[in-house]
């Protein structure tokens, strides 16, 4: 019985394999390979390094932020003041310094239960960003 289930286990896992095959004429370098973007640009150009800031409206009160670029990208956002509930925001706005950061834009989703926070806090990152492109 227990070589039954074995035969039975070996036949499945083997047709759970990849439909690519190779063979040994097969080049792995033939493969398409990822292409790794050096720089990120935001809309087509580098941001000027410096400290901007902006404020905009969140859902309890205006959110004023700090936006660092070095090298032509942002590294850093600070939020120097805000009226939001802080237990609510805290980890949204963590979360949206990281996307925004790993994107080198405004253009991310925001955080679930806290939209008109999350909203005003990009608003005011956007604006200083305009700054930047000046």
């Amino acid at each position: 019985m227990k070589i039954l289930l074995i035969c039975a286990a070996a036949v499945v896992l083997s047709s759970c394999g990849s439909a690519k095959t190779y063979s040994e004429d097969t080049s792995v370098a033939s493969e398409p390979q990822v292409q790794v973007i050096e720089t990120r640009e935001h809309r087509g150009k580098l941001f000027k390094d410096g400290k901007y800031e902006a404020s905009a409206e969140g859902y309890m009160g205006a959110i004023t932020v700090e936006v660092r670029v070095r090298d032509g990208f942002v590294d850093r956002i600070r939020v120097l003041e805000h009226q939001e509930s802080t237990g609510i925001v805290a980890d949204a706005f963590a979360n949206l310094e990281r996307s925004v950061l790993d994107a080198q834009s405004t253009n991310v989703d925001v955080v679930a239960g806290a939209t008109e926070s999350c909203n005003g806090y990009l608003e005011a990152v956007g604006k200083a960003l305009e700054r930047a492109e000046q």
